[in-house]
């Protein structure tokens, strides 16, 4: 048997309108859309053994990722089949062209001016 734990979540006004908004419409409660919706992040965030991912396999692996986000060059070399190096001399060679930023010593740069860039899509298809 499956015991149920409660847990206490500070939500902004907005956000609680909208999980009341969403049960309404779904005819369910808004605990039941609560734990739905966490159950789908904390898949995302474990494999099928039960090891929690690292940040960088979670973005790779999330259904939610969009060429409007920022990835870092290693990642994107990878989604793309690419070398990393080759890939950031040619981000810093066409800074104009390449929206990123540097935290921490690494280079984060916005997947779709890679895109622009290489004509490729995010599984290394030429457009």
């Amino acid at each position: 048997m499956e015991i149920k734990q409660n847990i206490a979540a500070r939500l902004s006004p907005n956000d609680v309108i909208k999980l009341r908004e969403v049960a309404d419409q779904y005819g369910t409660t808004v605990s039941s859309i609560v734990s739905s919706i966490l159950h789908e992040i904390l898949d995302k965030l474990y494999d099928s053994d039960g090891n929690m991912l690292n940040i960088n396999s979670v973005k790779l692996k999330s259904n939610l990722s969009s060429d409007n986000a920022y990835y870092t060059i290693k990642d994107i070399s990878k989604l793309l089949g690419m070398n990393p190096d080759t890939l950031g001399r040619a981000v810093r060679r066409n800074r104009a062209k390449v929206s990123h930023f540097v935290r921490s010593g690494i280079m984060y740069v916005l997947l779709k001016d890679i895109i622009k860039l290489y004509g490729k899509d995010k599984h290394g298809e030429k457009r």
